[in-house]
């Protein structure tokens, strides 16, 4: 432990639980089906049912499914292509598939086409989950609570996914767990697809869960993180402790989190009695969790929101993308007219609206209604791994730094310094592998000199509609040159290490150069 980890955090030290994150943890089934794989039975078996084209898109073969053991157990997904109805599965999507386990897997076995996955790699995954990985991995000294939607231990025994979960709670913080679903959902990402080296991911549909809001428990964190949580009771619930006064809320609104699907009005009455401090307005009533984050969250709650191009587009109903030759690419103009609708929903409220785009960089709208835009690094010399969770890695360097920041005022990091961070967060997931970021790996990519980095002037005055036709991904260095490179105002200093993100941009303390890592 450095002095400096020693300065920064001593205030945060002071709380037994710094964050409490909410999620839904899943088992990720992880087959990698490139020509590269370590492990060609994977590939052998996804494609006795489907057809593994060159663009990455699945095809499969009608009513077919797939599946494995999991603790001596079948799990069997599908069926993939039902009655014919879809034979492709385009790459880089999510797509919601049935699950089955217990005698009804085993009867699919006896009857059905299924393919049997022999040796996949599992591990814990889920929105939640994947954001704690990066506290273990680099910000090992804030403590987090994961408050997870998990399956009901056996009878007699424990919980399936437990094994899983508490290997990774137990060296980070609290795991509370809210048990209200039969199975444990288990989903397949089938990786190394096309000459991205993309992926496909078949999230588990299970039935859903019934909860009473009344026995659901309290978080212990100042700052609440909402990620994906598929049941209605829970996510209310959640939402309502983020956008308490005293607490900071963080936001990744998904669209599983923001589902449009209809809520029981008793639900939210519920939800409501459980949060007697919550702004009321007389004859107001909500729907869905949906109208309830539009209505309710954004316009009251005073929440940093994270958001992917298609959850903004869920959110809003706008898109941020343009079609060419049935490719959908993201522009700055579309972003910033998003963006704007954003602000009509906040009605008056600034504060700070990430948005990632992927490949074409992410956004962030700041507590000054001052746009600013932050690039990917692409390092020639290295092969890319495999691109999960890393939304999530990005999600993870948000939610640390603007926590470290509240714990002085909010917002007391720039907005420049935490999205190149996350940004170089990410890059690290790509280049290095989810779950190998350190803070070296991270600072290899918070110091490149070719990240663009640059302020697109105020959301009022941005001239989007200039900017709406053209794709990011397609940007000459020409379009960039009339836009201004960030700085601190005055200093013409932008930290390239997280150290001097944290210690310089927040605390202003000297931080050596060799300073030792903000981790283990």
């Amino acid at each position: 432990m450095s002095t400096m980890d020693n300065d920064v955090l001593c205030t945060a030290k002071q709380d037994p639980v710094n964050i409490s994150v909410y999620g839904n943890p899943v088992l990720d089934v992880i087959v990698d089906v490139s020509n590269t794989s370590r492990h060609l039975a994977e590939r052998d078996a996804v494609q006795k049912v489907a057809t593994i084209h060159s663009s990455g898109d699945l095809e499969f073969q009608p009513n077919t499914y797939l599946g494995f053991f999991f603790q001596g157990k079948p799990v069997v997904w599908g069926p993939f292509n039902l009655n014919n109805g879809q034979k492709v599965y385009s790459v880089g999507k999510k797509f919601p598939v049935f699950i089955s386990m217990g005698s009804e897997a085993e009867n699919l076995l006896k009857s059905c086409t299924v393919a049997i996955l022999p040796g996949p790699v599992q591990r814990i995954g889920g929105g939640g989950p994947n954001v704690l990985f990066g506290f273990y991995d680099v910000f090992a000294k804030l403590r987090v609570e994961l408050l997870a939607t998990v399956e009901k231990p056996m009878p007699g025994g424990r919980a399936k996914l437990d094994v899983f979960v508490k290997q990774l709670t137990k060296k980070i913080g609290l795991y509370t767990p809210i048990p209200i679903y039969d199975w444990p959902g288990v989903n397949l990402c089938i990786e190394g697809l096309g000459p991205k080296s993309d992926r496909t991911i078949f999230t588990a549909m299970l039935p859903p869960p019934q909860v009473s809001p009344s026995a659901l428990p309290m978080p212990s964190g100042r700052a609440i993180m909402v990620n994906t949580v598929y049941a209605p009771a829970v996510a209310l619930d959640a939402l309502a402790y983020a956008c308490e006064n005293e607490r900071m809320g963080i936001l990744a609104l998904t669209k599983r989190l923001c589902s449009k699907d209809t809520v029981d009005k008793k639900v939210f009455e519920e939800v409501l009695a459980n949060h007697p401090l919550m702004r009321r307005e007389a004859g107001i009533e909500y729907a869905s969790v949906h109208d309830f984050v539009i209505r309710y969250v954004l316009p009251h709650g005073g929440c940093i929101c994270i958001m992917n191009e298609d959850e903004i587009q869920h959110l809003t109903g706008k898109s941020v993308c343009i079609e060419r030759d049935s490719i959908f690419y993201p522009t700055l103009g579309r972003v910033v007219e998003v963006l704007r609708e954003v602000r009509n929903l906040q009605m008056g409220k600034k504060d700070r609206f990430y948005v990632t785009l992927g490949a074409d960089g992410s956004v962030v709208l700041d507590e000054h209604n001052e746009l600013i835009y932050c690039g990917i690094v692409n390092d020639p010399n290295r092969q890319q791994q495999n691109k999960t969770a890393i939304g999530d890695t990005f999600a993870t360097f948000i939610l640390a730094l603007e926590t470290i920041g509240m714990y002085n005022r909010q917002y007391n990091i720039p907005a420049q310094d935490v999205i190149k961070a996350a940004a170089a967060g990410a890059d690290s997931g790509v280049y290095d592998g989810f779950g190998n970021l350190t803070v070296d790996t991270v600072n290899y990519f918070l110091r490149e000199k070719k990240r663009r980095l640059v302020g697109l002037g105020s959301l009022d005055s941005f001239p989007s509609k200039d900017w709406v036709d053209k794709p990011i991904a397609h940007l000459r260095e020409v379009d960039w040159e009339p836009l201004i490179s960030v700085n601190h105002a005055g200093e013409g200093y932008v930290p390239t290490t997280l150290q001097k993100v944290i210690g310089q941009a927040f605390l202003k303390l000297p931080v050596p150069e060799k300073e030792a890592g903000l981790g283990r």
